[in-house]
């Protein structure tokens, strides 16, 4: 019988010893894996501190020049807004150049001599036919004196430069800004 029990007894140690290898396994496998998602986590929240670091930094580079760009751009418009609300003459003749002006022409130079009732424009025109169509436009203008044209030069773009003075007659001057 003793060599029962010592069977017995040896197979209870070895499931004991087995069991206890075994629970010691998960623990260290447990630990492991609890440091290194800790580590894992410690390496992302740092990263996304980077990440989080840069975008501010970005954002603070951009910010000052579009706000000063945009408080500039306000600043100016509110100016020649006043300037224009004080000068109604002048500002009819934006609204005129605006009302009789060809999609296919860009303006870009304007002066205006309010003692002469003149406006001096140089423009771009994609070719000599839209010229004499923005002519007729001007001319057909009931607030307008006469046209006179100057100045043409073929850009090596194939359009066509050119100088336009507009005389306006004297019923621009009470004639609203959106004209008629």
């Amino acid at each position: 019988m003793r060599d029962s029990s010592l069977i017995i007894h040896t197979v209870s140690d070895r499931q004991g010893a087995v069991a206890l290898f075994a629970g010691l396994f998960f623990f260290i496998i447990s630990i492991a894996g609890y440091a290194g998602l800790y580590y894992l986590n410690i390496s992302q929240e740092e990263t996304q501190a980077q990440f989080i670091e840069q975008i501010t930094q970005k954002e603070d580079d951009l910010r000052p020049k579009i706000l000063d760009e945009i408080f500039s751009l306000q600043k100016k418009i509110k100016t020649i807004s006043g300037i224009l609300s004080l000068h109604p003459f002048s500002s009819n003749t934006f609204a005129l150049i605006e009302r009789n002006t060809h999609p296919r022409v860009s303006f870009s130079s304007y002066s205006f001599s309010p003692k002469d009732r003149k406006i001096n424009l140089k423009g771009e025109a994609d070719d000599y036919g839209v010229i004499a169509r923005q002519i007729a436009f001007l001319e057909g203008d009931q607030h307008i004196d006469k046209v006179e044209f100057g100045g043409l030069a073929l850009k090596e773009n194939r359009r066509v430069t050119f100088t336009m003075t507009i005389f306006v007659l004297p019923t621009l001057i009470a004639t609203p800004e959106t004209g008629g």
